[in-house]
């Protein structure tokens, strides 16, 4: 309490008295906030205090005079200039998660509430709290509010949800997650005028708020889909009864809009935390994914529980498949193109009888529920242990382990294996690094930091699907690699399409010129050889060559001679 006192600033003298209870209530609203903020009729701060300095940077009278706006990223500031129209008219303004810019430039996550007071020269009084349990890096970092109804989209939704479930979960509280199809909100829209569309978006997305654990744990997974983590004792259909109450009396025609609902537990399954929170993260997507299925309500919960229950034994087996180290390596052969002969190999994933599931659909589903850190760190383990046996027996091979992007932003990831590594120094030389999926590097300065730390340690890295994302050329140029792989889509059709031939052409000339080495996948023709030499590639892998076996030693004969052998390691073809 005595660092908010001394960050407060009243802005003007007052008699004792009056200063003594104003004090007194201030000490009581800090109880329930970390900031309080009033405001003139033009929004304007007129007193500011509590913790302001930790939480924007700057003092409390340092705030005074200046617009409550500045204090919110531009995407926030529709959202709250429509929270303080509305207050203005006689709404309440009930607690709703924002985010303000901090000291550090970061968006940091707080709660907001209060009132307008008329009888008090037309001011507005703030109340603002910093969300404990919500990453500041979280929301807004990994996707934006809508600006129409101040909802998450489904990338942020799911991030914030599952941390406020992991946290629900650990107190005992009983969560449930309900999809809500609105069937017709989109021609309802349409029959809005701008002011009208708005103001439905806008308690739309309030309501939606209001019923979520923490406020914020909403979210948009469609034009007419939403979702909504919430206490498992919240009455749905009462939600239901409002949103449908709330359409009727907008609409000009009163047709409204259609709602239906599915819900499922997210404690009944017996999970964990981390867990639960990685079905939930899985259900988001899938919703999202499908939204626009005409279904009827039993329908929606049915599938809704079928799919939370096979994400459940999913998770199971995953995590078995992992612990257990239930799969084993295959090699294929990667060949210089100009001499045919084998210049490394690239290991692949192969999951043993009774897995049920294909290696790609494998790792695809432990990057969607957050589990492929721990079967990237299993492979990693896997592979040593291999090299470590083939060297014991008089051979050398260097293997290079795929790992993903996600992974790579993992502090206890990246813990593990260097951990592993410094444990092993006559890996030096004989191990590679294929980076994957680079779209999920969350902080590439410190994933390219993390890349050269590798590469002086004498492990090279290989970025993997080069061409395939839209922002490949953005990660080359922040990511300093040895090698680029070049996705598959350009080599399978460059002898058809000319357009594929050029860009081809044009990868492979910009990793010449940076001197990084270029692998050309998916080659099946002869043909193929030819033109991938005259655009510059290097080496190719493909079925023409091999396809993956799990003797390596099958192709110890079309090894380079005189040169030391190299073998690539990946968890997928």
């Amino acid at each position: 309490m005595s660092d908010a006192r001394k960050d407060r600033s009243e802005g003007g003298a007052a008699p004792a008295g009056l200063r003594h209870e104003r004090d007194r209530y201030v000490a009581f609203a800090f109880c329930g906030a970390d900031i309080l903020i009033e405001l003139d009729s033009r929004h304007m701060i007129t007193y500011a205090g509590g913790a302001t300095v930790a939480l924007t940077g700057r003092p409390a009278g340092g705030l005074v005079g200046t617009s409550v706006f500045d204090l919110l990223p531009p995407s926030e500031q529709p959202l709250l200039r429509r929270l303080l129209d509305r207050a203005a008219r006689g709404a309440r303004l009930e607690q709703t998660g924002l985010h303000v810019v901090g000291s550090s430039g970061h968006s940091v996550p707080l709660t907001i509430g209060g009132y307008y007071l008329p009888d008090l020269g037309g001011h507005y009084f703030l109340a603002l709290r910093m969300q404990e349990s919500v990453s500041p890096a979280v929301a807004l970092e990994a996707a934006a509010h809508d600006l129409e109804s101040g909802l998450l989209g489904s990338g942020g939704f799911s991030e914030v949800g599952a941390a406020r479930l992991r946290e629900a979960l650990s107190r005992g509280t009983a969560t449930t997650f309900t999809v809500l199809d609105l069937n017709g909100l989109n021609d309802l829209r349409q029959r809005l005028d701008v002011e009208s569309r708005r103001e439905l978006m806008f308690t739309l997305g309030n309501a939606l708020r209001e019923s979520s654990l923490g406020g914020e744990s909403a979210g948009a997974l469609g034009q007419e889909r939403y979702g909504v983590l919430h206490e498992s004792n919240l009455d749905v259909k009462v939600l239901k009864t409002r949103i449908d109450r709330l359409a009727a009396d907008i609409d000009p025609e009163h047709r409204g809009i259609d709602v239906k609902a599915a819900a499922v537990s997210m404690g009944s399954q017996g999970l964990d935390g981390a867990d639960a929170a990685r079905a939930f993260v899985h259900a988001v997507k899938h919703y999202e994914k499908s939204e626009g299925d005409n279904l009827s309500i039993d329908s929606m919960t049915e599938g809704l529980s079928q799919h939370m229950e096979e994400t459940v034994r999913r998770i199971g087996n995953a995590r078995s498949v992992i612990a257990s180290r239930a799969f084993d390596v295959a090699f294929q052969p990667i060949v210089e193109l100009e001499t045919r002969r084998v210049h490394h190999f690239e290991a692949l994933m192969r999951l043993r009888d009774g897995a049920g599931v294909s290696p790609f659909q494998f790792v695809h589903f432990a990057e969607e529920v957050g589990m492929v850190c721990e079967f990237d760190i299993a492979m990693c383990r896997r592979v040593i242990g291999w090299l470590d046996e083939v060297r014991k027996a008089g051979k050398e091979y260097v293997v290079a382990v795929n790992v993903s992007g996600r992974s790579l932003s993992s502090l206890e990831f990246v813990a593990d294996l260097l951990n592993l590594l410094n444990k092993n120094e006559w890996l030096a030389g004989k191990l590679f690094f294929e980076l994957t999926e680079s779209a999920n590097i969350s902080d590439l300065a410190r994933a390219n930091a993390i890349i050269q730390k590798l590469r002086k340690s004498g492990f090279r890295v290989c970025l993997d699907d080069f061409g395939a994302g839209e922002s490949a050329f953005h990660y080359l140029r922040a990511l300093d690699v040895d090698m680029v792989k070049i996705d598959g889509s350009y080599v399978r059709d460059s002898l058809a399409v000319a357009k594929d031939r050029h860009f081809l052409k044009s990868i492979a000339g910009l990793c010449n010129d940076l001197e990084i080495s270029t692998i050309a996948e998916m080659i099946e023709q002869e043909n193929t050889i030819k033109l991938l030499r005259s655009c510059g590639v290097r080496f190719g892998q493909g079925y023409l060559f091999g396809r993956p076996s799990l003797d390596i030693t099958s192709f110890d004969a079309r090894r380079s001679s005189g040169r030391a052998a190299h073998a690539v390691a990946r968890a997928v073809s």
